[in-house]
């Protein structure tokens, strides 16, 4: 991406040469009408006059939500409320301190980690000593940011010295999160050892987290006596301190059962089944329908089988393994679509059923270890997945999935390319092999004369929406209308079709379309930009120029750098296996 990043950049530094550029191609008929605006960066909005919450009304919501916290009730509510009314309330340091500390905590228990991540770093500038900056560190990698938690677990090391005991947990935590048991145990025993030289008590917090995350790592290799050892040794602890022993009752029931079966066991169903991007569920870093985890805890190899349907979709697909003594395993478990699957019958979400049974063929003998039937919600092919949901308030960007509606091998868009190549020089489209603009300039033509217009949509890309409702460029061919992203996909498409290497564009709340340049287009810039949404009211000139400036724009904020905005190279996608709907 940071390639992308830098190419997108250097696209930006360039575009002032765009229009004299764009001057020697074919000029189109004259118009009248004044280049329209660019789209809105809502930079255009006055400044509010006034809070919108009155201080005196914050500060009592502020103090009712300490309240509550107290009671450990509507602990999501309290998040809520004090992310609303903080930033207005003017309450003294110690009350804001509590009403942080009670956000931090409830937001771990409700997992509403960007909370935790805002709630911490608010108290590390009011006081380091009660920030316990490992919950930061804990909802990064709930997140899925491993890269940031290491790095900002350094800095905070850097920053705050004095809450190196804090930050054992957070290192405990990163090995086990990711489930690497030894290293896990071994972090967990380091920072206990650590922490005691230190003259930590062992109900302190610090001490107990690491304790109980090291419990875990131990199930996980095995280590029963271990974790006998641990458990009983936590028991009395929280006993004696009069603290309660909830949290290590779940552990205790885990490893019962881990040890039962001989083996650690984790089955992760996937609880949608989105069709659109359902062929590149089973790629390495994708979410298959089901994820196994084992480890075999015996002295002997043992053997499995997994069988798993979705009833009236797809074919059952059986995976075998063999599982050697202290390895994990890890398996996807994707089944195929049925031949006579009509996918453009779901029109609307609907939960179907899951076959799935779990079997032990060690020896020769079957033994049906797990038979369930859950439900997964199917969402139609044009639900485009954007998000994948890590917390309660924390989404994680699924861009990659827009090159599944990329699809240039469809026969619409095939008739469609017909038409525009009379608008084409020399009647064809050559790709990369002749000047990239003039061919852009005929589809864009094209569009322009069967009347589609796009339009702006302020929730295109929202991170409230974790799946949108796309269109398939070929379905958007065949009406006169579409949102921007719509737009751009469609163009994407189209350029691809003709042998051009597309570069999708997002910026908060739009997204547009580029291409990467030729030779022969002798502009010397490796991309140039189309605003799609100006097909209906504007030249193609216009529509370049008024894209290349946003990408100038966005690039000067540095929002390509900070990621708020992206450039996005389908060729890049393919490479990595994001081939479109095969449908």
């Amino acid at each position: 991406m940071r390639k992308c990043i830098a190419v997108g950049l250097v696209v930006a530094a360039a575009t002032a040469a765009a229009p004299s550029a764009m001057a020697q191609q074919p000029a189109p008929a004259p118009t009248p009408a004044p280049t329209p605006a660019p789209p809105s960066t809502g930079k255009e909005m006055p400044a509010p006059d006034k809070p919108l919450i009155a201080a005196a009304d914050a500060n009592k919501a502020v103090l009712a939500a300490v309240a509550k916290a107290a009671q450990k009730t509507e602990c999501d509510g309290v998040v809520r409320t004090l992310q609303t009314v903080l930033p207005f309330a003017t309450v003294s340091i110690d009350d804001r301190k509590r009403a942080l500390i009670a956000m931090q905590r409830c937001a771990n228990l409700s997992k509403r980690w960007r909370a935790v991540i805002w709630s911490t770093e608010a108290l590390l500038k009011i006081d380091p000593t009660a920030a316990s900056p490992d919950d930061e560190i804990r909802a990064l990698v709930e997140m899925g940011e491993i890269s940031a938690a290491v790095e900002r677990g350094k800095k905070l090391l850097k920053l705050y010295p004095k809450s190196r005991n804090e930050l054992t947990a957070a290192v405990t935590f990163l090995y086990c999160k990711q489930e690497a048991y030894a290293e896990c145990v071994k972090a967990s025993q380091l920072g206990m050892q650590m922490l005691s030289k230190a003259g930590v008590a062992p109900t302190a917090e610090p001490y107990l987290k690491n304790q109980l995350l090291g419990m875990g790592g131990l199930i996980g290799i095995g280590d029963f006596k271990g974790f006998d050892a641990q458990f009983a040794a936590a028991t009395a602890t929280l006993k004696a301190a009069g603290k309660p022993v909830e949290a290590l009752q779940s552990l205790r029931r885990l490893a019962d059962a881990t040890q039962q079966r001989g083996m650690y066991l984790r089955l992760t169903p996937s609880k949608e089944m989105p069709l659109g991007v359902y062929h590149l569920m089973n790629q390495p870093d994708g979410e298959a329908l089901l994820a196994v985890r084992l480890v075999n805890h015996q002295k002997t190899p043992r053997t499995f089988r997994v069988e798993l349907d979705v009833a009236g979709v797809t074919d059952t697909k059986v995976a075998t393994f063999t599982a050697t003594p202290g390895k994990v395993v890890d398996i996807k478990v994707q089944p195929t679509l049925k031949i006579d699957f009509k996918i453009d019958s779901v029109r609307a979400p609907r939960p179907t059923q899951v076959n799935f049974k779990f079997i032990e063929t060690t020896g020769g003998k079957a033994v049906t270890l797990i038979d369930e039937t859950p439900q997964v919600d199917l969402l139609p092919r044009d639900y485009l997945p954007l998000h994948r949901v890590v917390g309660a308030d924390s989404n994680k960007a699924t861009f990659s999935n827009l090159a599944a509606w990329v699809t240039p091998n469809v026969k619409t868009v095939d008739e469609f390319l017909a038409k525009a190549k009379d608008r084409a020089p020399d009647r064809t489209f050559a790709g990369k092999q002749r000047a990239t603009v003039p061919q852009v300039a005929a589809l864009f033509d094209e569009l322009k004369a069967r009347g589609v217009s796009y339009v702006m949509d302020p929730d295109v890309l929202s991170e409230r929406l974790k799946v949108q409702r796309t269109r398939l460029p070929a379905d958007v061919l065949q009406s006169s209308n579409a949102q921007c992203l719509e737009g751009t996909l469609l163009f994407a498409t189209l350029m691809e079709s003709i042998g051009l290497d597309p570069i999708i564009v997002l910026v908060p709340g739009h997204a547009f379309v580029g291409w990467g340049t030729a030779p022969k287009d002798k502009l010397a810039l490796p991309a140039l930009f189309v605003e799609t949404t100006m097909v209906g009211n504007a030249t193609f000139e216009q529509a370049v120029r008024v894209a290349t400036q946003r990408v100038q724009q966005e690039g000067g904020l540095g929002n390509f750098d900070t990621g708020v905005s992206k450039l996005i190279p389908l060729k890049a996608l393919r490479k990595a296996g994001v081939t479109p709907q095969p449908y």
